[in-house]
């Protein structure tokens, strides 16, 4: 049975009063009695090989403790960080092969990439730390560096890994590539796009960080890291030190902002926690906003051609994508996935396309590796078929709208298994695109668009519909406990980034279990006393963790039942249960659900046996994604004199199935969309020819302020619970950026049309507008 959480109201914010108040505990916060200060020598090469490294001078300043390079790690019996998940064939049974790329907590014999570290300096100070740093001198023999997706057929100069003289990563298809070929070849009308998805930082408000330390008498590491699961992060953890899972701890605290970059173990982790251990003292680490361009997993990064065969009416009969995505210099977690099995398991949308068919090719390149970034294929995949869309309807003289209502999967059709096997059990793809068009005006657009015309602005409008997977990892424990003092204790295996998990997660508890929200301990975020399971990512925690919270409150209701029938004189069956309180029928008995704990603990010091506990893991097991959907708008106008672009309106309508929680709803849509701005129209990492990074710092890397933000921005639910979860939720924190990115190029595009601009490209800044309006006028 679904269960809904009132639409209506928002949940009590238990969170944000702390940090804002400057309250909260980021883990640069940790600083145990004693604890050394780490600072990372890092490759000002892309590619090369090291020759020499000289610390002599470097150990010789006062206050240095320790100078480590790849042997002193070796020695220390490290391995290098090999965390994959593996790519799987398109039908999910095969193994696809890809390089093997070992990551050196710190490089040995070779660099692959501009900030990769080389030495870990250690000193009572941080200043004394950065001066030794500074003083580290290292001889490399520079190599030909690879940058960006370009593909070689023939073997390269100096390949970055011996395993793929091309450099090349992998090859992946999904569907059945000569159909598609051929219906494409025998449509009426073939439309094709080139697309680039630039590379992006994550930028988290909070830059990595980590507190290292090792206790010789258990032989145990703890390390204090921002996280987005501290048993996802344990893992790589574990295996990259050489020690099992039981000989580390890890702890997260508040961390602000993951994005996807806060999910595996990072090199510097591992060479801390060795200089913690060799030291005998914590040594602490937190990276500078240039170490952090430099060295964080980067997002997005691939080139895609896609086409489109389409009939006389409009109808889209085959799809082909051909994609290829920029692994960087090593291929960490599910970066491989992300331009291919993710694509394919987003990639129909809401359009009843027949036949879609991909090739995915990675590409090595001497740049730091890319991992999920918010979305993760989900963006770039509308992308692709929204800015087709836009196109086809130009091309075929159709109402850009229209085209894609006669694209649309019917709401009769639901459940609608999809040409990868996916089932969409719900959701109502014309609604939303008619709720996004009445409440964006979109039929008075032609009006304002005049009326800006007599300004000398250019003025435009664009949608994007789209239909992503959500709540990825289909199984989610929850370890539920009431304490003798009448506390509830929630544990749960993500850790929330800002998402105010613990919030949502309380009131779904409070609301079934008819409790004061005070009486809830929600515990996260600590390797040793939370189950084992998967990371806060693919905007899974409302709907699996809050569904697990669910079980796991009502079968605590029916165990309590038990329990009270021991306690009193009735039967189960004559117990009823309202308002934290049992009743048990014709004596009028009651038991508060809080005072169960400290009664049966009484009955049984006076000698009852009685087996039966409020206490249980309980788990959560999803029958596969959710699938949260939507239609926005934006409406733009460009200076057709400078090439200035202001977001006049943006619309976002929403179905991510029940809404647990409003607010948290809102924000989360409001978060995304805003970085999606900032991929459409600012955030760029620029690497030269030589791997050199550009975009180092924030005065380089443009981010999206408030100025570039909608001036009004509309956000509506339009709820069709998924049956796939007793709450009905479908996930939402990705929604906003899969949609914006693709919104704001189109109506961009709509704006510049009159001007002949046919090609457009992300980030769409001020001066590629401007040249590109020169360019078709010339």
């Amino acid at each position: 049975m679904v269960e809904k959480y009132g639409t209506a109201q928002s949940p009590v914010d238990l969170e944000s009063e702390a940090l804002v108040k400057g309250q909260g505990q980021y883990t640069d916060d940790i600083a145990p009695a004693g604890a050394l200060h780490g600072v990372f020598v890092r490759s000002t090469v892309a590619h090369g090989i090291i020759r020499s490294i000289d610390t002599a001078a470097a150990a010789e300043l006062p206050g240095v403790l320790g100078i480590y390079t790849a042997r002193d790690l070796a020695d220390a019996g490290t391995n290098p960080i090999m965390f994959m998940v593996p790519l799987m064939s398109a039908d999910g049974k095969t193994p696809v092969p890809y390089v093997s790329t070992p990551r050196p907590a710190l490089a040995g014999d070779r660099v692959r990439h501009i900030g990769e570290a080389i030495a870990l300096v250690v000193a009572d100070s941080a200043g004394a730390a950065q001066d030794a740093a500074d003083l580290v001198e290292v001889d490399i023999e520079e190599l030909t560096a690879h940058i960006g997706t370009r593909l070689s057929e023939d073997p390269v100069e100096d390949p970055i890994w011996d395993e793929a003289p091309n450099n090349q990563a992998y090859t992946w298809y999904a569907g059945d590539q000569e159909a598609v070929q051929a219906t494409i070849a025998a449509s009426p009308y073939k439309v094709t796009l080139e697309l680039n998805n630039q590379r992006l930082a994550g930028s988290p408000m909070e830059p990595r960080a980590a507190t290292a330390s090792f206790d010789p008498e258990s032989g145990r590491y703890t390390l204090y890291a921002g996280s987005q699961g501290t048993m996802f992060l344990r893992k790589g953890f574990a295996d990259a030190l050489g020690v099992g899972m039981d000989k580390v701890h890890v702890i997260s605290k508040d961390v602000g902002g993951g994005f996807g970059l806060k999910v595996y173990v990072y090199p510097e982790y591992v060479a801390i926690s060795v200089a913690a251990r060799l030291l005998g003292q914590a040594v602490r680490w937190t990276a500078t906003r240039s170490e952090a361009l430099q060295a964080d997993q980067g997002g997005r990064d691939s080139h895609c051609t896609v086409t489109g065969g389409f009939d006389a009416d409009g109808q889209l009969n085959a799809l082909y994508c051909d994609i290829i995505g920029n692994m960087g210099a090593y291929s960490i977690g599910i970066g491989p996935r992300v331009p291919s099995s993710v694509i394919a398991e987003n990639i129909v949308g809401p359009y009843a396309t027949p036949l879609i068919g991909i090739r995915s090719r990675g590409v090595h390149s001497n740049t730091i590796p890319t991992s999920p970034y918010r979305g993760a294929g989900r963006p770039e995949t509308t992308y692709m078929l929204e800015r087709l869309m836009d196109e086809a309807a130009i091309q075929l003289d159709i109402d850009r709208v229209e085209l894609r209502r006669r694209n649309l999967i019917d709401r009769e059709q639901m459940p609608f298994t999809n040409q990868f096997g996916h089932v969409y059990d719900s959701g109502d793809f014309a609604a939303v695109l008619d709720g996004a068009m009445a409440s964006s005006d979109w039929a008075g657009f032609e009006a304002r668009r005049a009326e800006a015309a007599t300004r000398g602005k250019l003025r435009g409008i664009g949608c994007a519909l789209f239909v992503e997977t959500a709540g990825a990892y289909f199984q989610e424990p929850l370890d539920f406990r009431v304490t003798e003092d009448g506390m509830v204790e929630v544990r749960v295996v993500g850790v929330s980034t800002g998402q105010r998990h613990r919030s949502t997660i309380t009131h779904i508890a409070c609301s079934i279990l008819g409790i004061p929200l005070d009486k809830v301990r929600y515990i996260a975020g600590d390797s040793d006393d939370v189950p084992v399971g998967s990371p806060t990512v693919g905007s899974r925690v409302g709907q699996m963790t809050g569904s697990a919270m669910h079980i796991a409150a009502h079968s605590a209701i029916e165990r309590g039942r038990a329990i009270v029938g021991h306690l009193s004189s009735g039967q189960p069956n004559d117990i009823t249960f309202a308002n934290g309180v049992y009743t048990v029928a014709g004596t009028g008995e009651t038991m508060a659900f809080l005072d169960l704990p400290r009664r049966l603990a009484e009955a049984r010091a006076e000698g009852r046996e009685i087996e039966e506990t409020l206490d249980a893991v309980e788990t959560f097991q999803s029958p596969g994604f959710s699938f949260p959907n939507g239609c926005h708008v934006a409406e733009v106008e460009v200076d057709e004199l400078t090439g200035e672009m202001q977001i006049l309106n943006y619309t976002a309508v929403d179905d991510c199935g029940n809404v647990i929680n409003h607010r948290e709803v809102e924000a989360q849509l409001m978060g995304g969309i805003a970085q999606g701005i900032g991929q459409g129209i600012m955030e760029q990492m620029v690497y030269d020819e030589s791997g050199q990074l550009l975009s180092g710092s924030f005065m380089d890397y443009a981010m999206p302020r408030i100025t570039e933000m909608p001036q009004a921005m509309t956000i509506v639910d339009l709820p069709d619970p998924t049956p796939s979860n007793p709450l009905g939720a479908k996930g939402v924190g990705e929604s906003g950026t899969t949609a914006s990115v693709s919104t704001v190029a189109n109506a961009v595009a709509d704006a510049l049309r009159a001007r002949g601009v046919t090609n457009l490209q992300t980030p769409l800044t001020a001066s590629r507008l401007w040249e590109a309006m020169r360019t078709a006028s010339a």
